[in-house]
């Protein structure tokens, strides 16, 4: 999912598939996972559905530039859609590898979709920088 970020979402410094200690704004990340379903599918079935949590730090809270960057990652039509970004490979098929993303890779999941954004807060970094973070919720589905 990075490198899809990192292909698509312009607006965004810093991508990352993993956690960030003192991220460089704007900048994303999958912070992990929220929940998981195993077995979705019923008895047998080996579906398990993953829900995972897409954050960015977008800037300084008393930055109005950080609230613009939300606005077009929240335009689900526009350029920088955080939403459009992310379901633009709903197999995941790139990879971000060294920093570099490797295309037409084989599937990692059955599929993927944003469900929810689940609002913005003020966030305070261990550098002591009080930042504008945002969050999705991302459902990945796998079959196993």
């Amino acid at each position: 999912m990075a490198a899809v970020l990192r292909d698509d979402a312009k607006v965004l410094a810093q991508v990352s598939a993993y956690m960030l200690d003192s991220p460089t704004t704007p900048s994303v990340c999958v912070m992990g996972v929220d929940e998981i379903d195993y077995d979705a599918g019923g008895f047998s079935a080996r579906d398990d559905s993953w829900t995972l949590i897409v954050e960015a730090a977008l800037g300084r809270v008393s930055d109005i530039n950080a609230q613009k960057i939300l606005n077009e990652l929240l335009n689900s039509g526009g350029a920088n859609s955080m939403k459009a970004a992310i379901e633009s490979d709903l197999t995941l098929t790139k990879r971000l590898v060294n920093g570099v993303v490797v295309t037409a890779q084989p599937a990692a999941i059955t599929e993927l979709r944003v469900t929810r954004y689940r609002g913005q807060q003020r966030f305070v970094l261990p550098n002591r920088v009080e930042v504008l973070l945002a969050s999705w919720l991302v459902q990945v589905e796998t079959s196993g």
